[in-house]
């Protein structure tokens, strides 16, 4: 569930969930009566200015673009938000760190590279700001009602030239997709349209249509132009036998804030999810302890790996061992190919706990009041910042006697290539408990061996 670094594994196929699931129509059915539109998803495809442009030419390029959807219908334009010590801040902070110059924005000045601007969140959210400022000052030009939802509780609309804070629709969830759902529920509309482009988007308002609490007709389209529409009633109507426990299904087995499972992606999980065996009720009910959603998710998650039998992940972890070690020619598996422990999957399942619980709060103008550091996250003392926990402060990774028996203990400038290493002299890979952890940086042939091949399996 972690790579070397320690960071979550990612979940990568998303989108298979929301591809399986869909249904397309080459256009709309009505005229909308009110869009939605992801910020953070439209700031990726306005045209971006290059070439000497200034910030005010984006900001101009963005007002222009929503001033498109004005004309057919009033917009709610949401952006997400970036609380400093939140969970969603420390996968951001993962992503982050591909370019993380951070800028002082003002329209007057240079416009930086896309990426740059928008993979660091500091800079994303002062041109958010920016955007919001920019909207409410040209509030002459803009027709029909834009409410926006920017960095504050607080959202603005602007109608007719007229600036409103609109008090009763304060909000104070973090992610767009959330607050999304909120305002949906709240207007009411009869036809609407959602522009956003993430499976997240699409699972939630298949949820609340499911569940009733969204009772217009939804379509869904990418922001991207060209893609077609996804009928969300109708998707729901197609795959009412998963719609119970979709929710759930997805947050448990990997998103941005939960750890996705080795060999365990979302076709997987859907192809449980319709066999109508197992229930995830408990799962982000706020109501239910984490105990309790971790025997659900036992449950369906031993099913995934194709071990229904078994009534432990540690007993699936021990039976795929065997099996992999009676069948392999070049030493023992990676250990981040097995199922996880008990204890770490019960982090895991934590964090999905909580995930879900926000999710399914999503129609409440406020998440709910649930303490990460309850819920398989950890800070350091004297910081805000969340990690995921691994496992409990109390529980070891391995007992003691059968690390000094598995890992070997070499720092050579070229580690295990010789039979000095009692890994290499056994037979056997190195592994993440030996010194040079098994890695790139070993040189035991079997070690090589066995990453080549989880390349290749990872590539299949």
């Amino acid at each position: 569930m972690f790579d070397d670094s320690g960071h979550m594994k990612e979940a990568k196929t998303k989108s298979t969930l929301k591809n399986a699931l869909k249904v397309e129509v080459s256009s709309r059915h009505a005229d909308v009566t009110a869009s939605f539109l992801d910020g953070c998803a439209v700031m990726w495809v306005v045209s971006w200015p290059t070439g000497g442009g200034t910030v005010q030419d984006f900001l101009d390029n963005f007002r222009r673009h929503i001033q498109v959807h004005l004309q057919t219908s009033d917009v709610y334009l949401i952006f997400d938000r970036y609380n400093e010590g939140s969970i969603k801040e420390s996968t951001r902070s993962d992503r982050d760190k591909g370019a993380s110059r951070v800028y002082t924005l003002r329209p007057t000045a240079r416009l930086p590279p896309q990426k740059v601007l928008l993979t660091v969140s500091s800079n994303k959210k002062q041109l958010i700001d920016l955007i919001v400022d920019d909207l409410v000052a040209h509030k002459d030009v803009l027709t029909a009602s834009l409410v926006v939802t920017g960095n504050y509780p607080v959202p603005v609309q602007i109608s007719r030239g007229v600036v409103t804070r609109r008090e009763d629709m304060s909000i104070t969830h973090e992610e767009a997709d959330t607050m999304i759902i909120r305002q949906i529920a709240y207007v009411g509309a009869s036809e609407v349209l959602v522009v956003a482009d993430d499976t997240d988007v699409f699972v939630l308002l298949c949820h609340f249509v499911f569940e009733g609490d969204i009772t217009g007709h939804v379509m869904m389209v990418s922001p991207v132009k060209g893609r077609s529409f996804i009928d969300i009633n109708a998707s729901v109507e197609k795959n009412r036998d998963v719609m119970g426990n979709l929710l759930a299904a997805h947050g448990v087995t990997g998103c941005d804030t939960v750890a996705t499972y080795y060999g365990i992606g979302k076709g997987v999980a859907l192809k449980v999810l319709r066999s109508n065996v197992h229930s995830l009720s408990n799962v982000g009910d706020i109501n239910c302890s984490v105990e309790d959603a971790v025997q659900q998710s036992t449950r369906f998650l031993l099913s995934c790996y194709g071990h229904p039998e078994c009534e432990s992940m540690t007993e699936a972890r021990q039976k795929i061992w065997s099996t992999k070690v009676s069948r392999s020619i070049g030493g023992a598996p990676k250990l981040q190919t097995l199922p996880p422990t008990n204890e770490t999957f019960r982090e895991n399942v934590a964090r999905g706990h909580l995930q879900v619980a926000i999710w399914r709060q999503a129609i409440q103008p406020n998440p709910p009041l649930m303490d990460p550091l309850n819920y398989g996250w950890s800070k350091d003392e004297g910081s805000s910042s969340l990690y995921p926990t691994i496992a409990a402060e109390n529980v070891a990774f391995a007992p003691e006697e059968l690390l000094k028996v598995i890992k070997c203990s070499c720092d050579s400038a070229v580690p295990c290539k010789t039979k000095r290493c009692g890994c290499y002299l056994a037979g056997m890979a190195c592994t993440s408990f030996c010194k040079c952890e098994g890695g790139h940086g070993c040189f035991n042939q079997k070690t090589r061996e066995c990453l080549q091949a989880e390349t290749e399996d990872e590539n299949m």
